[in-house]
């Protein structure tokens, strides 16, 4: 019900969500994440423990965690702290590229939060990480290992994002997709708030430290939800098209995630893998998010 979600009406969401999404969205999903569950428990909680601890043996202060949607939630994350007389905290999404559905709704919801919160802490906000050196560099090097023997071709699967989501963040009020080129131009303050410049910029940089030109890799975006206009081309489609071409060995890196989770254990690892077997491919290999690489995040949160 998220308006930075989707982006609807109150009541046209309201129709959406309790006529169609929780009607059969909830079931598929539980199939999905049945199918990359673990020993542990879900990857994506597993893994966000380890990253806390490895961050609290090396920082020898609190850390504490919480999900934008879900248990533990924002609030109960900040709350812990404030329960450890923590007086100034700072707050790191976990999401490299900015966007309007995911860092603009983070920090809207700890407004909120803050917002009801007596003698509230003092906050320090860690920005979007897209470009950090150290956060570019570790990314890199994890494409490089993992990259398979014999791979023809990368895929920079992104996560998708409506157009609208996108626009919304355009602080120029008119510039954002208005011509093919406008996030290779973007600069200063439009960079800054540009999903998708920044995402072209991330796997450009990548690709050319990778030596990759431009016919040996893809830039698109998966995780599509509605009918409306999304960020194209998309991972599915591009997937197919690199098949059908005579692409047997691909590589997928998912640049919008610091932990593997649904969205690259299951779309990626599972449903594209089979997409692109189904239309002539031999090989897919998911390269692993960073997971428990938190060296890289010292350095960010210094900065």
């Amino acid at each position: 019900m998220d308006p930075h979600i989707i982006d609807l009406p109150r009541w046209k969401r309201w129709l959406l969500v309790h006529g169609i999404i929780l009607r059969t969205r909830v079931r598929r999903s539980l199939s999905h994440y049945q199918s990359i569950w673990t020993p542990e428990g879900s990857p994506l909680i597993v893994i966000s423990h380890r990253q806390q601890n490895a961050l609290r043996s090396k920082l020898d202060i609190p850390v504490e965690w919480g999900f934008r949607y879900g248990e533990p939630s924002i609030e109960d994350g900040l709350q812990k702290l404030i329960r450890q007389n923590c007086r100034s905290i700072k707050i790191f999404p976990l999401f490299p590229q900015y966007s309007w559905a995911t860092t603009q709704t983070i920090w809207d919801e700890l407004d909120s939060v803050l917002g009801k919160t007596p003698h509230p802490p003092q906050i320090q906000r860690v920005q979007p990480f897209w470009n950090h050196p150290a956060y570019l560099e570790a990314w890199i090097e994890s494409i490089r290992k993992g990259l398979p023997p014999g791979m023809e071709h990368l895929v920079f699967s992104f996560h998708g994002l409506p157009e609208t989501a996108v626009r919304h963040a355009d602080r120029s009020g008119g510039s954002c997709l208005s011509r093919q080129d406008c996030c290779l131009r973007a600069s200063g303050e439009h960079l800054d708030h540009c999903y998708r410049a920044q995402c072209l910029r991330m796997a450009r940089s990548a690709a050319g430290e990778l030596a990759l030109p431009p016919d040996k890799f893809s830039v698109c975006y998966q995780s599509r939800l509605g009918h409306g206009a999304w960020l194209t081309p998309s991972t599915h489609e591009t997937v197919i098209t690199l098949a059908e071409k005579g692409i047997k060995h691909l590589a997928v890196a998912a640049p919008s995630f610091i932990t593997d989770c649904l969205e690259t254990l299951y779309e990626i690892k599972i449903q594209l893998r089979q997409t692109f077997l189904e239309h002539g491919g031999r090989e897919l290999t998911l390269i692993p998010c960073l997971n428990e690489q938190t060296e890289w995040m010292l350095h960010v949160l210094k900065d």
